[in-house]
């Protein structure tokens, strides 16, 4: 934790060096690898920001929600292990396969791909444990980061407290995996028969509040361009 406090710092003493004193273009690309090197968190809120905040060009947004599909994770995750512990038997029989590396990682877990009995392919979306915990650090420091940064810069086209209450207001209910249960369910239902929008069916009965599991629809995104070296296929 000592570790990612001063690296934290570093990238904020390297910021404000360059768009303070040395008043060059650097500090935009330093903010992007303290985002990538940081991950976690630290990506919800760059996301966040991107999306919430209409005086950032549109370079700037893309940049930053390139993210989306740049989010990487050190931490295994043993999905066996996971299952057996959220899921009782005859809830586990009902997955015929899945694989052990993720395909995707948020900032919140991983996502990993597998099949059903009935030959539907699926994500199960685990996680992370111990993500609580490292979570009330990490808003400890980006509420001083904040702090520090309003006082120096007083940016006058957002709140940034308030942005960043209303951030941890709505990252602590995504923690609520139940309660996102329901709410792809909610929408799974109104679009069922939609001609153009598709929304993957969601197994409340094989989810618990450390896991979902969820029908695999493929997808490109719009965040990389459309080229064939940045066509990314993804579980929605």
């Amino acid at each position: 934790m000592i570790k990612r406090i001063l690296l934290t710092f570093k990238y904020l003493l390297l910021f404000v060096y360059h768009k303070s004193i040395k008043k060059s273009d650097k500090h935009t690309s330093i903010l992007l690898e303290a985002v990538e090197q940081l991950g976690g968190i630290y990506v919800k809120l760059a996301q966040f920001v991107a999306l919430r905040t209409p005086g950032l060009l549109i370079g700037e947004k893309m940049r930053l929600l390139a993210f989306y599909d740049a989010v990487n994770s050190d931490e295994k995750i043993n999905i066996g292990h996971i299952l057996k512990s959220e899921l009782p038997s005859n809830k586990i029989e009902q997955i015929a396969k899945f694989e052990t590396t993720p395909f995707a990682a948020g900032s919140i877990g991983q996502v990993f791909k597998g099949y059903l009995n009935d030959g539907t392919k699926i994500i199960i979306k685990i996680k992370s444990p111990g993500f609580r915990r490292k979570i009330r650090a990490d808003f400890m420091l980006l509420s001083l980061i904040v702090t520090i940064y309003d006082l120096l810069y007083q940016p006058k086209s957002v709140n940034l407290p308030g942005l960043f209450k209303e951030f941890k207001r709505t990252t602590i209910s995504e923690l609520d995996y139940k309660k996102e249960v329901q709410n792809a369910n909610y929408f799974y239902q109104e679009y069922e028969h939609h001609k153009t929008v598709k929304i993957p069916k969601t197994y409340a009965d094989l989810s618990t509040n450390n896991i979902i599991i969820q029908e695999y629809v493929e997808g490109i995104s719009t965040y990389r361009g459309n080229t064939p070296e940045t066509q990314i296929k993804r579980g929605l």
